[in-house]
C-alpha cells in the first residue's frame, strides 16, 4: 500500500459515520452520479444515463474525473468535472472542493467507475448521500455493493444497479 492509500484510508476512519436509508426507488428524489469522464469530456453514455434518471423524475447531479490539468466546462446542466488541479499531491480533494461534495444532500450516490481511482474514492467518501452505491468492496465506502465482471462499461454497471435498485423496498 502506499502513502496516498495511507492517507485515504486514515481519512476515511475519521469521517463521521453518517445514517444510512435503504430507498424506496420511486421516493428518491436526487442522485449524484460518478465516473471517469473520457478525454475530450464529452461523455455520451453518461448524457444517456442521466436522462434516463430524469425521465423517472429524478434530479441528477453528475461528478466526473478526468486524469488531465485542466478541465472544460461540461456539457451537462448541474454537472462537473473535476481534474488534478482539485486534488493536491497526496491524492486527496481540496478543501474548496469538499466544500462543494457537502454543500447539497443526496437520497443516493451511484459510483459508475470501473476502475481504481483515488480522486473518485475520495469524491465518494465526501459526499452527502444517505444511500451509496458502488461496485468496488476494498473502501467500505458504500451501502449496497454489485460485483460487476472486469471489463463491464458504464452502461452495464449502471443497468445492474437500477435493476437491483428497483427491487428495494423499504418499510418507511
Amino acid at each position: 500500500m502506499n502513502l496516498k492509500e495511507k492517507i485515504f484510508n486514515w481519512k476515511q476512519t475519521r469521517i463521521e459515520h453518517r445514517v444510512t436509508a435503504f430507498p424506496t426507488y420511486s421516493k428518491i428524489e436526487s442522485v449524484v452520479l460518478l465516473y471517469e469522464s473520457e478525454w475530450q469530456e464529452r461523455n455520451p453514455t453518461i448524457r444517456a444515463l442521466v436522462r434516463r434518471l430524469q425521465e423517472d423524475d429524478k434530479h441528477v447531479v453528475t461528478w466526473g474525473y478526468c486524469a488531465k490539468h485542466d478541465v472544460l466546462s461540461p456539457n451537462l446542466p448541474d454537472s462537473r468535472i473535476f481534474g488534478l488541479k482539485d486534488f493536491n499531491i497526496f491524492g486527496a480533494p481540496k478543501q474548496s472542493v469538499i466544500d462543494d461534495l457537502q454543500r447539497r444532500q443526496f437520497d443516493v450516490l451511484i459510483d459508475l467507475s470501473t476502475q481504481h481511482i483515488l480522486a473518485l474514492r475520495y469524491l465518494a467518501l465526501y459526499t452527502s448521500a444517505a444511500f451509496k452505491i458502488g461496485s468496488r468492496a476494498e473502501d467500505n465506502l458504500y451501502d449496497m455493493l454489485l460485483e460487476v465482471p472486469q471489463g463491464s462499461t458504464e452502461e452495464y454497471s449502471f443497468g445492474q444497479i437500477m435493476h437491483y435498485l428497483k427491487l428495494i423496498q423499504s418499510a418507511d
